[in-house]
């Protein structure tokens, strides 16, 4: 993940009515009757170029959380970019190698993954909101932990854990586990990840179906959206 490069851009609507093109006469029409209008100008639009960097988050203040990888080979870093100041360093967990911000709430508060060194050549993923690990994980490295989405505003997280079983949904104080399969490891993306939720709470993302999922997590998934205790399954595409 930390290996891609890319042109990070963002892309603002200005609102501005569609322009006629004023430059060449009106097509008269295949059919020779009243004129066809001229074509419209293209819409308009600000882009600005954020630099050499995999953005992940946009909040309604224009804030980003990504990773910036400078094009002298210094290596990525995970940032959070402010229009007002650009890229800034996200902090780093004590004894982390990497931190991957995945977005900021209202607060100010950073949802990140960290990764952390185990053994002589492997690692894990460890889930952080602000400075506090994911509470599930603090006992149990090198399990993986991770966050897929927070948001701005309720500051509330989703995504997956490895001790849990799959997804959940993390308020701040409280860990709801989410079409979970305690025991089951991460192979194959684990039995279910929550991928985002609402300002209502509902959360949506993917879940192994059937009765026998496969000891490496390889049977079906299907989408689901949560509410209330209740995880619906919404099918897969043809079924």
């Amino acid at each position: 993940m930390f290996r891609l490069l890319a042109a990070a851009m963002v892309l603002v609507a200005c609102g501005a009515a569609p322009v006629l093109n004023k430059g060449s006469a009106p097509d008269p029409g295949s059919d020779g009757g009243s004129p066809n209008p001229a074509p419209a100008g293209p819409p308009a639009f600000t882009v600005t170029d954020v630099g050499p960097a995999t953005v992940m988050f946009i909040d309604d203040r224009g804030r980003l959380a990504g990773i910036v990888c400078p094009s002298d080979g210094s290596g990525c870093v995970g940032s959070i970019y402010t229009p007002d100041s650009g890229w800034a360093p996200a902090p780093m967990p004590s004894g982390a190698e990497e931190t991957i911000p995945i977005g900021i709430d209202r607060n100010d508060t950073i949802a990140h993954n960290a990764m952390f060194p185990y053994g002589l050549r492997s690692s894990y993923l460890r889930a952080y909101v602000g400075d506090r690990p994911f509470p599930t994980a603090a006992d149990h490295a090198p399990q993986t932990t991770f966050l897929n989405a927070i948001h701005p505003i309720t500051g509330h997280t989703v995504g997956y854990d490895e001790v849990l079983g799959g997804a959940f949904l993390f308020d701040g104080k409280m860990v709801t586990p989410i079409a979970v399969q305690p025991g089951k490891s991460f192979d194959n993306g684990g039995p279910s990840q929550a991928m985002a939720v609402n300002s209502r709470d509902q959360v949506v993302g993917w879940m192994r179906v059937g009765s026998s999922p496969g000891i490496y997590n390889d049977g079906h998934a299907h989408a689901f959206l949560w509410e209330n205790g209740t995880a619906r399954d919404l099918g897969a595409h043809g079924f």
